[in-house]
């Protein structure tokens, strides 16, 4: 089974407008409420590809309550923890020519609730696979995401070598303290991650598509297709939902990087999450080619 684990998730309120003016009364042309957060974006897009998993997290309040609402709503099942206090957070995007977003900070965890999320995630099996995404407050502990892999044991912070992990490019350089760095520099900083226990590194290059560090120590590199873009948030979710998919389906980590860039792609050019039959087209005019860096 697949779990995706959601510290902080949050009930997204999504805003379209026509531009953003500062110190003005803005008016949206279209607003809608979505349940938000990295891991559920994951469980999202694999229940597009019909793909099974069980979302799980924190939840608290009033606003929780409509979180787990709207994931049974979507078909998406779940199975987060409730909070004794506290709201779960609302986020504000606001879709214009350049999107904005205003993320609060959630909830507080206590060592109660943590020791709750460890019992949960002890029950997983051998073979279960967890994808960890997303941001966490400030009250869990700045090793909290360490903590889950050390607990987690041998069933999957990279001393634990996990199976994958998907910065951007941003991310990556940021994790190396440089900016602005070439496809050879970035490429030496995902080596760098495999190094230090990833089995592979995906880098999203946004309109460039992206790069695989795979297990086999190789290099590979995927154009994005030509598309439209409509709105890229959770796009890199999505990416992460299509490399799971893909390694299912075959094992082939360059089929797992076609169709992460395939979903990625496919997300930026939907108004909602993307359904299959469009990640299966865009596949087709994805190219994987080896790297010599």
């Amino acid at each position: 089974m697949i779990y995706t684990l959601t510290v902080n998730p949050s009930l997204d309120y999504v805003m379209t407008s026509d531009c953003l003016n500062i110190g003005e009364v803005n008016r949206s042309r279209e607003d809608f409420f979505i349940a938000g957060g990295k891991g559920i974006n994951v469980s999202r897009m694999l229940k597009n590809l019909n793909i099974k998993s069980v979302a799980l997290g924190f939840e608290a309040g009033f606003t929780g309550k409509e979180l787990i609402s709207m994931l049974q709503n979507e078909s998406i099942e779940n199975d987060f923890l409730s909070l004794n206090s506290g709201l779960t957070r609302i986020n504000v995007k606001i879709k214009t020519n350049n999107d904005t977003e205003f993320n609060a900070s959630g909830p507080v965890i206590c060592t109660d609730d943590k020791r709750k999320l460890f019992e949960r995630l002890n029950t997983l099996y051998d073979g279960d696979m967890l994808v960890i995404a997303g941001n966490v407050q400030k009250s869990a502990g700045d090793n909290f995401y360490a903590e889950i892999c050390e607990r987690m044991g041998d069933k999957n912070t990279l001393r634990y070598k996990p199976f994958l992990v998907k910065p951007n490019n941003s991310e990556l350089e940021e994790l190396f303290g440089e900016q602005n760095c070439g496809m050879e520099r970035l490429c030496f900083f995902a080596q760098k991650l495999r190094e230090k226990g990833a089995k592979n590194v995906l880098v999203s290059l946004g309109s460039g598509g992206a790069f695989l560090a795979a297990e086999n120590g190789k290099i590979y590199k995927a154009n994005a297709p030509e598309i439209s873009v409509k709105y890229t948030v959770g796009s890199g979710d999505c990416a992460v939902a299509g490399f799971i998919y893909g390694y299912i389906k075959n094992g082939d980590c360059t089929e797992a990087l076609r169709l992460a860039v395939a979903c990625g792609s496919a997300n930026a050019a939907s108004d909602g999450f993307p359904c299959k039959e469009l990640v299966e087209n865009l596949k087709d005019k994805i190219i994987v080619t080896e790297e010599n860096i």
